[in-house]
């Protein structure tokens, strides 16, 4: 029959055995009277403390891991629903201001999302593309905005007449949201829209449209057309706000065009077309 040979309670016990099996072992046992156990209750016992030396650490850490980085985690989810962002949005954080009955300054909130769609500007006419940005917008149930999707325009990167940033942007936002109807959505857009993104703001459902300089070429609302004018027998953009950042989005309209005339006036074709009509003046005219 086994045997206990030594037995204390200092914070740990040892247990020793005289079969030949185990010799010795150090582990955490409950502070009160002992009882040699028999060889069986010995081994569960071991077997459990091993168990919990081993793998109690992991547990530990699980644990602090869910007290310090999953509440972490859940306050960063938290806050995203509220403010709209999503991973894929800008770096820029919305703070919305709220009046003293709880609702939000418009104004505010039409300024932070045409600064995201200026941002989108920028890079276009960094990539030698008209500098047009846009994003899409949606409030849900609880007044917090979600920011769908931000595009530019890609006409010379797709070859495509039709990558207009505004039509871009809300393809995003429906394959986002996997549903085509983008309702209680803001189309934010640097430049008035065209008849064609307008007609596709329409067939998206769009709710409302805020757009920042006037297209006097192009401009589908107020400028060159005004569509809106017209009942759509199927769906109706009743709010639409201009003039949202409009001298920013003109200047940089401005600047983008005034930059490229002078390229192409320093273009070799350029300065051979102006030498050749310089020979001709300087030449004798045959009668």
């Amino acid at each position: 029959m086994n045997k206990i040979s030594t037995v204390r309670w200092d914070g740990f016990s040892t247990w020793s055995t005289f079969d030949g099996g185990l010799s010795s072992y150090h582990g955490c046992v409950p502070p009160y009277p002992f009882v040699p156990p028999s060889h069986h209750q010995a081994s569960r016992r071991i077997t459990m403390a091993v168990s919990f030396h081993h793998h109690g650490w992991k547990a530990i850490t699980f644990f602090i891991w869910i007290l310090t980085v999953g509440n972490g985690l859940m306050f960063r989810k938290k806050l995203d629903r509220i403010i709209g962002r999503q991973s894929s949005s800008s770096s820029l954080s919305p703070h919305f201001v709220r009046n003293h009955d709880g609702i939000i300054n418009q104004t505010e909130v039409h300024i932070h999302f045409m600064s995201l769609a200026l941002e989108q500007a920028k890079r276009a006419g960094e990539r030698g593309e008209v500098p047009i940005g846009a994003v899409i917008v949606q409030q849900d149930d609880d007044g917090n905005y979600h920011l769908l999707s931000s595009a530019h325009n890609k006409v010379e990167e797709h070859f495509d007449a039709s990558s207009h940033a505004e039509l871009l942007a809300m393809r995003q936002a429906a394959k986002k949201i996997k549903n085509w109807r983008l309702l209680n959505s803001t189309l934010y857009t640097t430049l008035e829209p065209c008849p064609m993104c307008l007609s596709a703001a329409q067939a998206f459902r769009v709710s409302t449209i805020v757009y920042g300089a006037p297209d006097l070429r192009l401009g589908a609302i107020e400028t060159h057309l005004r569509l809106l004018d017209i009942r759509h027998p199927m769906h109706n953009i009743d709010t639409v706000i201009s003039g949202v950042l409009g001298n920013q989005s003109a200047t940089m309209m401005r600047s983008f065009f005034r930059k490229r005339r002078n390229t192409q006036s320093m273009s070799p074709m350029r300065r051979s077309a102006v030498f050749k009509n310089m020979i001709r003046r300087l030449l004798p005219r045959k009668d």
